[in-house]
């Protein structure tokens, strides 16, 4: 067979293995994962443990308030509590980026919006937050962001979620962008006080935290606690997650001499480790990723670190979340009563623009933006990441992504940038597409000078395929016919780094988001404009997600590339035809693995197969092709 032949095979089989192990395993059933958790977490007393949040779920309202219930109870030798009074009013924060509501009972963040970013497409109103993107919330039978677990109370029968199931004393919000809550307690007879404050800084994303445990007594360094500081309550967006092949994931930046790693670790790495938990050491940082978005849980002093941990969340509809925590241990003793530990929260898009506009200076906007680099690369379906690979492939999507940003600014359309990155991609490969052209019209004039030669070895060898394969190798080379024309093939290899780019801007560049062209409402999702009553669920042995729908794009970019092929002038060698009629079935292949995917990327294909039929079809007739064959 043609050599041609058989790296066009590799290229359909090696773009089908690629996107087949990108595809989601099996979801577990709702609440079975979440039975597994809270079984980890709690032992043997787990039927004794009150969920979070659970006393006085039914009294609260919009102000995140709660209504006096019953403090648990617990032995008292080990731990006594009671609830403050009922702060009458709003327990909100808010500034021009974000609006958080607080919860009396425990002291946490009950939700954060988002206010410069929609929930749905077009959900939001002007001068409001009511439609704004939610990206901290409560998920049901998880801790609330910015919750505390006793480390030590497992041991003593007591609930670890104790600080966040009674109401702590507060004054509301001082109208400065700050609020504090302090709660008083008693752990094996030594009074504590614990007093957590909130602050908006000048950065609109970020929020300063600080947790203070003070002893009002006589210290006992046995009863002093160590608590586990909750970053969020699991911010994996279930509408997408249905879609993703992805799963949920986050990071831990532990400290490696003097470099910050980020540690990875996902919802089906979680599934795998006892206690559905992954412990690490000397941890700088926590974070919780989104698609666009990301909540960033980091200690402020440089060089502090302790353990952070990932666990797994069952979340809306079954879909499997994480979320992570940092371990605070305070060292209290007779000569140092009060112990502050501060953190800084980052809460917004997670692109290099936005933590350099938040980070101006610092450690922290280092780390950061290693963070980004990490997450940019994460979000590539490219399997040569690793190595020199890794660095052309990252350089590659921050091309694409400024591309898309500079041209969505001045254009004011995402959908128009992607079809001017388009027009550049091929204008810049220009060259190289007329050089292949010309080789292949080359290589098909000289096939059919040689074919009368051919056909003649073939009658008198026809029989004999070793000798004939012989003579036909001699006869090429004597007439200076290229066995293995890879020319043709150039092209298309030199689009994959783009649309692996372009893949990853669609994941990661917020801009994308919700970015509207023509029918379609969302360019980083499947232009559905007709919803089926049941989903198609293909053949499991076909890499792709259930069909919901009519799509368009994708239907438009099959079109448009099986014309493409159709376009291409027919080739007088026999293999060159063979392999072109193999050809006509990469338009189907690549429509229906893009089907369930974002429009964003059917778009691309789309205007690079239109460009292509217009190259063929005016820049040719324009600019002929002349053939100069080499004498001798």
């Amino acid at each position: 067979m043609e050599r041609r032949v058989f790296f066009a095979i590799l290229l359909t089989f090696f773009t089908v293995m690629v996107w087949s192990s990108l595809q989601p395993r099996p979801e577990k059933k709702p609440g079975e994962e979440q039975a597994k958790q809270e079984g980890a977490d709690n032992g043997p007393d787990s039927a004794a443990r009150t969920q979070p949040n659970a006393a006085g779920e039914a009294g609260k309202g919009e102000s995140g308030q709660t209504a006096p219930d019953t403090p648990p109870e617990s032995p008292a030798r080990h731990l006594q509590t009671s609830d403050a009074p009922v702060f009458e009013g709003e327990l909100v924060l808010e500034n021009e980026t974000q609006r958080i509501l607080f919860d009396q009972r425990g002291g946490t963040i009950e939700t954060l919006w988002l206010l410069d970013y929609d929930e749905t497409v077009g959900s939001g109103k002007e001068g409001t937050y009511e439609g704004k993107l939610r990206f901290i919330r409560r998920w049901e039978g998880a801790p609330a962001a910015l919750s505390l677990r006793d480390d030590d109370a497992s041991g003593d029968d007591i609930d670890p979620y104790w600080p966040n199931t009674v109401l702590w004393e507060t004054d509301g919000p001082d109208g400065k962008g700050g609020i504090r809550f302090h709660l008083d307690f008693t752990r094996e007879g030594m009074p504590l006080r614990f007093t957590r404050s909130y602050q908006l800084t000048d950065h609109g994303n970020r929020i300063a935290v600080s947790l203070v445990l003070e002893a009002r007594g006589e210290v006992n360094a046995s009863a002093v606690p160590t608590f586990w500081l909750c970053n969020s309550a699991g911010v994996y967006p279930p509408d997408r997650a249905k879609i993703s092949p992805i799963p949920a994931r986050s990071i831990l930046g532990q400290l490696d001499e003097d470099e910050i790693i980020p540690v990875v670790e996902t919802s089906k790495d979680i599934e795998d480790e006892d206690d559905h938990e992954k412990r690490l050491p000397r941890i700088r940082y926590a974070a919780d990723l989104g698609f666009y978005f990301q909540s960033v849980l980091s200690r402020v002093a440089d060089g502090e670190d302790d353990q952070g941990r990932i666990t797994t969340v069952e979340e809306e509809d079954g879909v499997l979340g994480t979320r992570t925590e940092l371990r605070v241990r305070f060292d209290v003793d007779a000569a140092n009563k009060t112990v502050k530990k501060d953190f800084d929260l980052y809460v917004g898009p997670k692109d290099h623009r936005w933590i350099k506009k938040n980070y101006e200076e610092g450690d922290l906007r280092e780390i950061y933006l290693d963070l980004a680099n990490s997450e940019l690369m994460s979000q590539s379906f490219c399997p040569c990441t690793a190595g020199p690979m890794k660095i052309v492939v990252q350089v590659i999507s921050k091309a694409v992504i400024w591309c898309l940003d500079f041209f969505g600014g001045l254009f004011g359309s995402m959908g128009v940038a992607i079809i001017v990155l388009t027009l550049l991609v091929r204008v810049m490969m220009f060259p190289v597409t007329r050089k292949s052209q010309t080789a292949m019209q080359l290589h098909s004039h000289k096939m059919a000078k040689v074919k009368p030669k051919l056909d003649a070895l073939k009658e008198k060898y026809g029989k004999d395929r070793q000798k004939f394969a012989s003579e036909q190798m001699k006869l090429m080379k004597k007439e200076g016919v290229s066995m293995v024309p890879l020319g043709g093939c150039l092209p298309m290899f030199l689009q994959i780094p783009i649309f692996f780019g372009l893949f990853s801007a669609i994941r990661f560049d917020v801009d994308l988001r919700h970015a509207t062209f023509l029918w379609c409402q969302d360019l980083s999702m499947p232009d559905t404009v007709y919803h089926f009553a049941k989903a198609f669920s293909p053949p499991c042995c076909m890499p792709i997600p259930p069909i919901k729908g009519i799509n368009v794009f994708p239907l438009l970019m099959i079109a448009a590339m099986f014309f493409n092929q159709l376009a291409m002038p027919k080739s007088p060698d026999p293999n060159m035809r063979q392999q072109q009629k193999m050809m006509m079935f990469m338009p189907l292949l690549f429509g229906v693995m893009m089907y369930g995917y974002a429009a964003g990327l059917s778009l691309y294909w789309l205007s690079s197969s239109l460009f292509g039929i217009f190259e063929q079809r005016v820049i040719k007739k324009l600019f002929p092709i002349e053939i100069q064959e080499k004498k001798g």
